[in-house]
């Protein structure tokens, strides 16, 4: 055997351990499922249909054993964009269409695992989804539990819906049962706006991952482009404006659909500009010729902390293309 092929066998290995390892751990932490698709994509991108088939195969196998539910509801969701990544990325298609294709068969792939769930189990995906986040909570220790109920408590305190002592003295048990409810609350409004910004976000990490994770192994695929020059379509803002004035106006009617509706648009634009802000930033980090680490950290700081200015900087950017202005001014503006 060749150390092509050799080395190509070893990769294969490590990939299936590693996707097994993820979807097993599904099962105990929900949250690390999202990472599947993007192992799965690497894999078919790396291994070839076959093999990548076989790895995709093997590693729900394990998930199967230990909850066939949930087995059901990682291939209903994730095989379907993991096999549109491998595709488009194997046939070097551009980049804006790759995105597009891998997030709409992400939104097919939830679709599908949601319709699925209600036909065979009779659960709602609102009630399965809950049940999930709460296992998840009862994995974390005390001081965990206690330290996430007071970051999503925060801005109650902060309003005055709840004092300070009724959240430092619930225990683990009401912390989790408050978590829950608020949780459930938030997926009756925003499942289809969460459903629509997971996809959009699927489709870019399994593209962008996978492609640069292949191409540094030596694999030919399509260049993709830097995260500082992602520009959003002129006048989305616009887009933005127009629709959500539309829902706003239906809401004022009091029709309840149309309260879902002006709180999935307004998501799902926050989402969109927000990641424009960011790679408006990246490009004023660029140039200041700061390192991956120290962008990606600032990325997730300001994420965090201020991620409705990073937003409106994103709509403002869309509005004013500031990167242009600033590349006609020779960076004088930074």
């Amino acid at each position: 055997m060749d150390k092509t092929k050799n080395g190509g066998y070893k990769s294969a290995f490590l990939t299936l351990l590693i996707a097994v390892g993820v979807a097993i751990a599904a099962q105990y932490f929900f949250p690390v499922a999202f990472v599947l698709p993007i192992i799965l994509a690497y894999a078919i991108v790396r291994c070839g249909y076959g093999l990548g088939g076989v790895i995709i195969g093997v590693s729900l196998l394990g998930t199967y054993i230990i909850n066939p539910l949930l087995c059901l509801m990682l291939a209903a969701a994730f095989v379907l964009p993991s096999l549109t990544a491998g595709f488009v990325i194997k046939k070097q298609l551009r980049f804006f269409d790759s995105v597009l294709a891998v997030s709409a068969a992400s939104l097919c792939g939830v679709a599908i695992a949601f319709g699925a769930l209600w036909l065979i189990s009779g659960t709602s995906p609102i009630d399965y989804l809950t049940a999930l986040y709460a296992r998840s909570l009862q994995m974390l220790s005390d001081s965990n539990v206690n330290t996430l109920y007071q970051l999503v408590r925060y801005a109650d305190v902060t309003s005055g819906a709840i004092i300070q002592s009724a959240v430092n003295t619930a225990s683990s048990a009401e912390a989790i049962d408050a978590m829950q409810e608020i949780f459930r609350n938030s997926l009756n409004i925003g499942i289809v706006s969460h459903m629509i910004i997971y996809a959009l976000l699927s489709g870019l990490l399994c593209v962008v991952i996978p492609r640069r994770r292949a191409k540094k192994n030596g694999l030919p695929v399509a260049d993709a482009p830097a995260f500082d020059s992602y520009k959003l379509p002129k006048r989305f803002w616009l887009a933005f404006v127009l629709s959500y004035l539309a829902m706003l106006i239906g809401t004022e009617t009091g029709w309840y659909g149309f309260y879902i509706a002006e709180f999935t648009v307004s998501n799902v634009y926050t989402f969109v500009f927000t990641v424009q802000g960011l790679c408006f930033l990246d490009y004023l980090y660029k140039k200041r010729e700061m390192g991956a680490v120290s962008r990606v950290a600032l990325h997730v700081l300001t994420s965090l902390m201020a991620g409705f200015i990073i937003m409106l900087i994103g709509m403002i950017e869309n509005m004013g293309d500031l990167r242009k202005r600033i590349e006609q001014k020779g960076g004088a503006l930074l």
